[in-house]
């Protein structure tokens, strides 16, 4: 079947190559050489049967016409591998056998090579013998790790020489597998002690039997990774600066791969190294040497590196004891202040939690992996008892037989120097001669008021002591003293008469009164009077008998008014 335009009518090829003499010899002596390759190749595809018939695309524009004499004939295609790697790095070369099943003169044509659907390389047909055409050139290429599908494609061909279409053709795919090249790793730089925390330089190297290996190396410590490192030119990867942890035992390098993955991994041997523990000193500020208990103390301890190769601030826990046993503590994470190479921590403890009297307190520091443990030293100071002051409403107080005894008092915590004082609260007993007397009673807010039983007549003692609820404050103590007597007639000694001197017959003096007897002697009651009382009163005396004298003359001055 031929091919014509509507414009010609005349057949017209799809491609048509032509080859001088010279180049027909050449590709004859290599074709009979490439049968030879051919035959010995590791493995050689399976032919495939042309593709489904048909003709060749009538170019745009052209109209396809019946012709007598045109037949289209099918082809079949064949793929030889002459050498197929096993790992990247080698050539696989390809070579194809392109056999018409009709009359079809091939040569000059070409045939086309591809890898997972991508166009390697193409060479030209010669024919050989028993009407099969063969690649005149064997294609070679390095293909990556991993498994590829190889075929060997025939596009088809128009012959003017027999007027015939031979029409296209593939092989069967053939799967080629190449496993990535093998590759060694190995540190060639790298201290075997170390300090904790330390940076460090550490190199390694990769080599392979192909060139051009790139990837990321990787550096382990035991078995965790520290740190990365591209791969360079040369096959070295440099690790700067590298910080080992507390208790690494063996370095490691490790070659990752590309992303081609076509070097295999790799790892070196072990090589040992030692990290020894950073040195660490606790130093321990404290109050001054007495201290009241009212008082906040402050203690501020700071755990420094002592190694001056790595000022890595120590990590851990800071404890502080008080007589031996640990009452606070903390983690230390990170400087508490701009200083490297220190880890700071301050405690602010009220004083009145300890107990009054001698304590000593000291700082320990409990490391982290990677520091050493270390202690302060031992510090002492006293904690001084907060004075109080009990005050009774009344210092005297009187009360008459059988009655109760009220007592109200109010109780302050001194202050220090220019602090000013505040409320105490405790519970207050009452003591006479030593003894317990009544029932305590409490304090709240600095107010309490108790009440005693009955005391018996006369003067006593009672001695108030205060017993604080804070610890540390210190006891106080107030006498009160009461007197206890029967009730007086309204004055102010006791007597029963309204008088000022306790006795019973108004006077002065306390003394009670001789009895009274009959005058015998012919004075006036006035006389007696005047005689008994002295010359202290001689004015109202006579100031008496002149109002006698003028209530005499008033009397006479009316009867001589009525007798008219």
């Amino acid at each position: 079947m031929h091919l014509i335009s509507r414009r010609s009518r005349t057949p017209r090829p799809v491609s048509t190559t032509t080859l001088s003499p010279l180049a027909l010899a050449v590709a004859a002596a290599i074709a009979f050489g490439g049968v030879g390759l051919s035959a010995a190749a590791p493995a050689v595809a399976a032919p495939i049967q042309a593709e489904s018939p048909g003709r060749l695309p009538v170019p745009l524009g052209e109209t396809e016409l019946s012709a007598p004499g045109v037949v289209d004939v099918e082809t079949t295609t064949v793929l030889n591998i002459i050498n197929a790697p096993t790992s990247y790095g080698g050539f696989a070369i390809l070579s194809a056998i392109v056999e018409p099943t009709g009359p079809a003169i091939l040569m000059g044509q070409s045939v086309e090579f591809e890898s997972d659907g991508v166009s390697i390389g193409s060479s030209p047909l010669l024919y050989v013998s028993g009407g099969k055409f063969i690649s005149l050139l064997p294609v070679a290429y390095v293909p990556d790790a991993g498994t590829h599908s190889i075929i060997a494609r025939f596009a088809g061909a128009y012959d003017e020489t027999t007027g015939n279409n031979a029409l296209p053709s593939a092989s069967a795919p053939y799967e080629m597998v190449v496993a990535p090249v093998a590759t060694e790793t190995w540190i060639t730089a790298a201290p075997s002690t170390v300090l904790a925390f330390e940076q460090v330089d550490i190199s390694a190297r990769v080599s392979s039997p192909v060139p051009g290996a790139k990837g990321r190396v990787a550096l382990f410590a035991d078995e965790s990774p520290v740190a990365y490192a591209d791969l360079s030119e040369d096959g070295s990867a440099n690790f700067v600066g590298v910080s080992l942890p507390w208790g690494t035992t063996a370095l490691r390098a490790k070659f990752l791969g590309g992303e081609t993955r076509n070097f295999a991994e790799s790892t070196s041997v072990a090589q040992q190294v030692s990290v020894t523990a950073l040195g660490t000193a606790v130093t321990l500020e404290v109050p001054p040497s007495t201290v009241r208990a009212d008082e906040t103390l402050t203690f501020s301890g700071t755990v420094s590196n002592t190694d001056e190769a790595s000022r890595v601030d120590p990590r851990g826990e800071i404890q502080i004891l008080v007589d031996g046993t640990v009452q606070y503590s903390a983690v230390l994470g990170a400087s508490a202040d701009s200083t490297e190479g220190d880890g700071a921590a301050q405690f602010a403890i009220e004083a009145g939690e300890l107990s009054l009297g001698e304590h000593s307190v000291q700082a320990r520091f409990l490391p982290s992996p990677g520091f050493s443990g270390a202690e302060s030293a031992e510090f002492a100071f006293r904690m001084l008892g907060v004075e109080t002051e009990i005050t009774p409403a009344e210092e005297t107080m009187r009360v008459a037989p059988g009655a109760r005894l009220p007592l109200p008092v109010t109780v302050t915590a001194l202050g220090a120097d220019d602090q000013p004082n505040v409320p105490a609260d405790g519970n207050v007993q009452a003591f006479i001669d030593n003894q317990p007397f009544g029932e305590a009673f409490t304090v709240e807010g600095g107010v309490g008021r108790g009440e005693l039983p009955p005391l018996e007549v006369g003067e006593h003692e009672v001695e108030l002591r205060f017993t604080p609820a804070d610890h540390g404050r210190l006891k106080s103590s107030a006498i009160v003293a009461v007197i206890v007597a029967a009730e007086d007639d309204g004055g102010t000694d006791g007597g029963t008469d309204g008088d000022t001197d306790g006795g019973t017959d108004g006077d002065s003096d306390g003394a009670s009164p001789e009895p009274k007897h009959p005058d015998t002697s012919g004075k006036s009651e006035q006389t007696a009077v005047l005689g008994a009382t002295g010359s202290e009163t001689p004015l109202i005396l006579l100031g008496g008998l002149g109002a006698l004298l003028l209530g005499a003359g008033a009397i006479l001055g009316g009867r001589r008014l009525r007798r008219r």
